[in-house]
Order: C-alpha cells, then structure tokens, then sequence
C-alpha cells in the first residue's frame, strides 16, 4: 500500500483492500476521515477514473475558472501561453520613482483599478503568479515554461509582465477544459523515456541559456523541468550538455524510486536529444580543445551513458523534440503539437527498440 498525505489530504493505492480497511479503521478512530473511496477531487483538481479505457484523467478546470471570475477583463482567448519568441526587455523594468508610477498608471487601466502605489503591483503581480505556479505545477504542465519564465521578474514587474501574466489567463480561458490523461499511451518496450532541450541565449541581454526536459513513466509524463542555468554557456553544445546532465541526475532519481520502492526492474533509458555535439561528448567524443572547461557537466553525462549504460542518448529532430516547449515560446502549431503529446492527447512517436533516433509509429 502506497499513503501519499498533503497536510490533510491523502491519496492510497493499495493491492489489498483488506489491509486498506485495517488501516483506514486505525487512522479514523483518532483522526475522523471525512471522505473515503474513489478519488475524485485532490488539491482543487478534479479526477476521473475509467477501467475499460484504463485511463485517469485530471483536470483543474475549477481553479481556472475562479481565476477568471476574479480576473474578468482579461479578454479573448489566445492559443499559447505567450506571444511566440517573448522575452523581457530592459526597458520593462522599472527603474525610477516615475517609472513605478507609470507602471501603476498603466496597471490602472488594464484593470488592477484599486491600486495604490507600486508596491501593491508587486504584491498582485506575485500573488496571480503564485495562483498560476500552482496551476503549471499540477496537472497543466502546458503553461510551466511561460509562469516559471515571468517568474524570474517578480522582484520588479513591469506592465509588459503583468500582460505576460494576462495572456497565459487568456490561454486558460479558452483551454480549461483541457486534461492530463495518464494511461493513454503505448509503453513500448521502455518503462522510462526522456527528452531533453536546450535554449542558448548567449546572445541576449540575459546570457543564462535555458533547461527543459520532459520524462516519461509507461507511457505518461511524470515530470518536467523548465529552468534557467546557473551558469553561463559559450555555445549551443554546451548548454545542451548542461541541461542533458541535469535532466540525467533526474532520471538517476526516478530509477532508484521505481527500483527500490516499486521493485520495477528499469531497464537502458532512451533520452532524446536534438544537438550531434553533445550526443558525441556523452560518448567521450567531440573536440578536447572545445570542452576541457566543461568536462564538470560532461562527466556526469558520461558516466550514465558510457560507464554504467543506463541511459542511451539518441538523435531526435528538433522538430519531433517535446523538451523544446520547455525551453521557449513557440508557434501555435509547434506548440500545440507538442502540448497534446505532453497532456496525453496523442503519442505519435516513440523510439524505435536499439535505434539512434525516433520513429513514428
């Protein structure tokens, strides 16, 4: 029996009901249960459950639509999150007392009209982003880059922030319906599959790059990460590097909690990558010139793919490469296709058994 508490909600799965009887009896004589059964609700989110289908289904339509009661000027639905290529600009940011000012004239106007001064902007800038982190943490992990993106502009907000804020409420509104579906996809011959992105910014104002990576259990997405770096890269292959090592230290993790919680023999786990340079440096290939400052990420990479052989990184076309909605705003179309591969709506393609790139299927 596995009991997973958050403060006072709990979930059980359990292959006796005899013990789950036992235990539910012990935990309600002290603590009174106040419900019991087939989970239905969990944390605001709404969940169905289908044995013929063999299917869970998990929505947070309810939060969504509270948002939207308290936000009613939001406007009409978009179809991502974010405008395609978005990024902060240095004049976005307040610098001034004038500039405070402005911004709180202007956040007036686009419906925050009980606004004092700035520092209240801050406050409702934070506390819908705190609402919306909630949202992309649980279940609608479609909107995970573009929160955890004007995440790293809460200290001082400018409007242009605020409207990020607005568009991703716009996005919901018109997919609230919208569902995580777990259970819905062939499995293939790997228990464990991932995908991992980068998005190189050594061009930019901001010179952190990006780390997204996507990771798949039996066929669903149980986890996925969308980051800035801590340090900065000098090309694309090493900020592929970078995020590939990071999204390795997961997968390290979730195979000793499948093989010694669940006693899941995990076998070679694909990971998919769309960068030559960094699939030849997990193989102790490439350049020595080039990576003698990185062998730090490499060798951990290195170690997982070479030494112990329990990842096997493998070619994916950028195009077919889901971790890249993780990494930046994209397209409608790209974005769309890779959301309803995340959310469960489809599985096109999936590795080909000892290939070294994806087929479909």
């Amino acid at each position: 029996m596995k009991l997973v508490l958050w403060v006072d909600d709990a979930m059980v799965t359990t292959s006796s009901l005899e013990l789950w009887e036992q235990v539910k009896d012990a935990i309600d004589k002290t603590s009174p249960l106040s419900k019991f059964g087939d989970c239905t609700w969990l944390l605001g989110q709404e969940i169905s459950q289908s044995a013929d289908l063999k299917t869970i289904r998990v929505n947070q339509r309810s939060k969504i639509e509270a948002l939207l009661e308290r936000y009613t000027s939001v406007g009409n639905p978009r179809k991502t999150p974010l405008p395609p290529g978005w990024s902060s600009q240095e004049g976005w940011i307040p610098t001034t007392k004038q500039h405070e000012r402005e911004t709180v004239e202007k956040a007036r106007k686009a419906g925050l009209d009980k606004l004092g001064h700035y520092k209240e902007f801050i406050h409702e800038f934070r506390s819908l982003l705190g609402a919306l982190a909630h949202i992309a943490l649980w279940c609608r992990i479609d909107i995970k880059q573009a929160v955890f993106l004007l995440a790293r502009h809460q200290a001082r907000p400018g409007i242009e922030h605020w409207n990020g804020l607005r568009s991703i409420l716009k996005y919901l509104k018109g997919t609230k319906d919208l569902e995580m579906i777990y259970g819905s996809r062939s499995t293939g011959n790997d228990i464990v599959r991932a995908q991992v992105d980068s998005d190189y910014c050594g061009n930019k104002a901001d010179t952190k790059s990006t780390t997204g990576y996507v990771i798949w259990v039996y066929g669903s997405v149980v986890y996925c990460e969308s980051r800035k770096q801590r340090a900065t890269t000098l090309s694309t292959t090493e900020a592929e590097l970078v995020a590939a090592s990071d999204c390795v230290k997961m997968l390290r993790y979730i195979r000793r909690l499948l093989t010694e919680d669940f006693r899941i023999n995990v076998p070679t786990i694909p990971l998919g990558e769309d960068n030559q340079g960094c699939i030849h440096l997990a193989h102790d290939g490439g350049n020595w010139k080039r990576k003698r400052h990185i062998r730090v990420a490499n060798s951990y990479l290195y170690e997982e793919v070479t030494i112990h052989e329990s990842v096997a990184i493998r070619y994916v076309k950028s195009s077919e490469n889901v971790a890249d909605m993780m990494t930046k705003c994209l397209p409608a179309p790209a974005f769309m296709k890779h959301r309803d591969t995340l959310m469960g709506q489809i599985d096109k393609y999936w590795y080909v058994k000892g290939g070294n790139e994806m087929k479909e299927n």
